[in-house]
C-alpha cells in the first residue's frame, strides 16, 4: 500500500499527510478537528464542541460525547448477547461479538501453528538537531535552520526576540549564512512567521493561529460573559485580572479543569448578585473557598475574617439532619460566645484568625455535638444531666472531649444545665528537648547552610534562637525588621530585639521573589515576611513545620531547649511579655530553669528608690 504524501501543515509547521486544503494551505487531521472543524453549542449539553450528529425533528444537534449508542441488531453466536455490528462485520456467514473474538484467541491452539518470522518496523533514520545537535528519529519541523526536535521547537517559539536582519521581534527559525545569527522566517524566505493572526504578537500559537491570550480573551468570555460575550460590571475585576495573568497558558488549562472556574462561571451567569451569604450557602468545598479568595483579591467582595467566618456556615451544614434540639443549643453558643469572643481577642491584639485556630473552635464544636449525642442516647437532657453523668461520659472517651468545658460552663451561667463542670485539663511538663551539640548544629545549619530553603533558615533561626512560636514568625512583618548602624533589630511589641548580623541578613532578603502560584493577576504589596499561596496570608504553621523537619530542624525540641534556656537568664515576666506567652507558662518556664529572681527584683528596687531620692535632691 502506497503511503500517502506528507505535507507541512500550514497550522503547525509538522510533516503529515493532508487532511484538508484550506486557503491558507494544507491542514493537518488533528489541526483540522482542532481548528478548522465548525464548532458550535450542543444542544444537549450546552458546550460549544464539534457536532457528529446534526439536529433534525426528533433530536437537537449532539456532540460525540451525548450522541447515543447505536442499538444491538445482532446476536452473537457464542454467549448469545446482542451487540451493536457495522455491514461489514454482518457480511460474514458465522457471527461472534468481539469479546468473544478476544476470549478465542486467548485459548492454546491444539496443533501449532509455525510461526512467521516478526516483521520488524523499518526504524527512521536519525539526523542531527539543528539547535541543539542531538541525535533524533522524529523531526518535528524543518525550517531554514535545519530539522529541530521537539524540545527545541516549544522553546523557540515561546521565546521570541529581535531578528538580526530586519531588527524586529519575531521567531527566530533561520541564521544568516554571513554573519551565523538568528535571523526570522520571512527574512530566510519562508513563509512561517509564527504572529498572532489577531494581535500580530510572535510567538507559540495555541488554536486557529491565534496566541494562548487572545485564545484566553474568548475563553474568558465565554465563562464570564453573557451571550454576546460582554462582561458584567461585577465581573469585570475577575475578568481583567484573569486575562493579565503572567502565563495566559496555565489560565487556559486552570479554566478546562478546575471546579473553581466552573462555579465562577455559574456566578457570573446567574442574575443573583455575588455576596459572601449566597457563598456560604453553597457545601463548603474547595473551590467555594478558592472563588472567595478570587473575588476578596478583584474586590468584588469585601474582605472578612475568613477562616472565622467559615466557622458558622460550616456549623449549619453540620446540623443538616440532626435533632432541632441540639440546633437550637449549639447555634447561640457558636455564635454569641465562641466566635464573638474569638473575633473579640483577635481586634484587640490586631491579628487575624488562623486556619489553626479556627480548627479548635470546630474541634471544640464537635465535642460539644459529640456530648449532645451521648445525652440523647442515656434519655438525658442538660438539666437531667448531673455529674457523675459528665464524669463517666469523659472518662469513656479520649481527652479531646474536655473541649466541651466551655460549653458547659456557658450553660450552667445560663441556667440551662445542673451545677456541674468539666475540670481543666492538666498541663503536662514539657519532655522533649534537643542535645546541646544537636541545638547548635542546627541554630549554625540555619544561619550558614545555603542547601536549605532561605525562608525555613530565616524562620527556624528564628524559633531556635529567642524560643517564639511557628505561628507568631509567620506573623513577622518586614516593617518589623528596622536598623540602626550596622545593627540589626525586630521588633516585637513594644520591645526590640538585637538579632545577629548574619541571622538580620537572612531577613533582609524576605519575603523571596517567587513564581506566582494563582492564575490571578492582582498587584498585592506583600508585608509579610513569610507570605503563602495568597500574599495576604502568611504560611499555614503545620506545613512550615513539615518543612522544617524535612530538613533536619526539630522545631518543637530545639524551641524547648531555646525557651528553658532563656528562662533561666531572664525574669518570668519579661519572658512571657518578649515572647507573647501567657504569664503562667512564664512562670511555669521559670519553675523549670528553677532560677530565682528575688534578689535580682530587690536589687532592682533599690536602684529605683536611690534614682528618685537622688532626682528629689536634685531638685529646687
Amino acid at each position: 500500500m502506497t503511503p500517502r504524501p506528507c505535507f507541512t501543515c500550514s497550522t503547525c509547521g509538522n510533516h503529515r499527510p493532508a487532511h484538508k486544503w484550506t486557503p491558507s494551505g494544507p491542514v493537518c487531521s488533528r489541526c483540522y478537528h482542532r481548528d478548522h472543524q465548525a464548532r458550535r453549542r450542543c444542544g444537549q449539553c450546552g458546550e460549544q464542541r464539534r457536532i457528529v450528529r446534526r439536529a433534525t425533528t426528533d433530536h437537537p444537534d449532539q456532540c460525540s460525547r451525548c450522541r447515543p449508542k447505536p442499538e444491538p441488531n445482532v446476536q452473537c453466536e457464542t454467549c448469545d448477547r446482542w451487540v451493536h455490528a457495522t455491514r461489514k462485520q454482518l457480511a460474514v456467514e458465522h457471527f461472534h461479538c468481539a469479546m468473544c473474538m478476544w476470549k478465542a484467541s486467548r485459548k492454546p491452539k491444539e496443533l501449532p501453528q509455525p510461526k512467521k518470522p516478526p516483521i520488524r518496523p523499518r526504524r527512521p533514520p536519525e539526523v542531527d538537531c539543528s539547535l541543539c545537535n542531538r541525535r533524533i528519529t522524529t523531526i518535528l519541523a524543518a525550517w531554514p535552520v535545519g530539522p529541530v526536535c521537539a524540545s527545541c521547537y516549544t522553546r523557540v517559539r515561546e521565546n521570541p526576540a529581535q531578528c538580526a536582519r530586519c531588527s524586529q521581534r519575531h521567531v527566530l527559525i533561520g541564521i544568516d549564512d554571513a554573519t551565523g545569527e538568528r535571523i526570522c522566517g520571512p527574512c530566510a524566505g519562508s513563509r512561517y512567521d509564527y504572529r498572532c493572526r489577531r494581535c500580530g504578537e510572535p510567538g507559540r500559537v495555541y488554536s486557529a493561529g491565534r496566541c494562548f491570550r487572545c485564545c484566553l480573551e474568548d475563553r474568558l468570555r465565554e465563562m464570564l460573559g453573557n451571550e454576546r460575550g460582554d462582561i458584567s460590571t461585577e465581573f469585570q475585576p475577575v475578568f481583567d485580572a484573569l486575562l493579565g495573568a503572567e502565563k495566559p497558558r496555565s489560565v487556559l488549562v486552570w479554566i478546562g479543569k478546575s471546579a473553581a472556574a466552573q462555579l465562577l462561571s455559574e456566578l457570573a451567569k446567574s442574575e443573583q448578585p455575588v455576596t459572601h451569604g449566597l457563598l456560604d450557602r453553597m457545601p463548603p468545598t474547595r473551590a467555594v473557598h478558592r472563588v472567595r479568595d478570587m473575588l476578596v483579591q478583584t474586590h468584588v467582595l469585601p474582605e472578612r475574617m475568613e477562616y472565622l467566618d467559615r466557622v458558622l456556615p460550616w456549623l449549619e451544614h453540620t446540623l443538616a439532619g440532626r435533632p432541632d434540639g441540639h440546633a437550637r443549643l449549639i447555634r447561640p453558643y457558636a455564635q454569641w460566645h465562641l466566635l464573638h469572643r474569638a473575633r473579640r481577642r483577635a481586634q484587640r491584639r490586631e491579628v487575624d484568625i488562623t486556619g489553626t485556630a479556627a480548627f479548635q473552635l470546630r474541634h471544640a464544636l464537635r465535642a460539644v455535638l459529640e456530648l449532645l449525642d451521648a445525652l440523647d442516647e442515656q434519655e438525658l437532657t442538660l438539666e437531667s444531666m448531673r455529674q457523675h453523668h459528665l464524669d463517666r461520659w469523659l472518662a469513656a472517651g479520649s481527652s479531646s472531649r474536655y473541649l466541651a468545658r466551655g460549653f458547659i460552663a456557658w450553660a450552667v451561667h445560663r441556667g440551662m444545665a445542673a451545677d456541674v463542670m468539666i475540670p481543666a485539663p492538666r498541663v503536662g511538663q514539657p519532655s522533649m528537648f534537643a542535645e546541646t551539640d544537636d541545638y547548635l548544629d542546627q541554630l549554625r545549619r540555619c544561619l550558614t547552610d545555603s542547601a536549605i530553603p532561605l525562608d525555613l533558615r530565616a524562620g527556624g533561626a528564628l524559633v531556635l534562637l529567642f524560643g517564639m512560636r511557628i505561628r507568631d514568625v509567620l506573623r513577622l512583618h518586614t516593617d518589623q525588621l528596622c536598623h540602626r548602624g550596622r545593627d540589626h533589630y525586630l521588633r516585637l511589641g513594644d520591645h526590640e530585639l538585637l538579632v545577629p548580623s548574619t541571622l538580620g541578613q537572612l531577613l533582609e532578603q524576605l519575603p523571596q521573589p517567587a513564581s506566582p502560584r494563582s492564575v490571578l493577576s492582582v498587584p498585592v504589596e506583600t508585608v509579610l515576611m513569610f507570605p503563602g499561596h495568597n500574599p495576604r496570608t502568611s504560611i499555614w504553621p503545620g506545613l512550615f513545620g513539615a518543612r522544617l523537619k524535612q530538613h533536619g530542624i526539630t522545631p518543637r525540641a530545639s524551641r524547648n531547649t531555646a525557651l528553658i534556656t532563656l528562662a533561666g537568664e531572664l525574669p518570668a515576666a519579661v519572658l512571657a511579655d518578649l515572647l507573647g506567652l501567657h504569664s503562667a507558662t512564664g512562670v511555669r518556664w521559670a519553675k523549670r530553669a528553677r532560677r530565682d529572681w528575688t534578689a535580682y527584683l530587690a536589687e532592682r528596687r533599690e536602684d529605683a528608690s536611690a534614682s528618685s531620692s537622688t532626682a528629689d535632691r536634685q531638685l529646687p
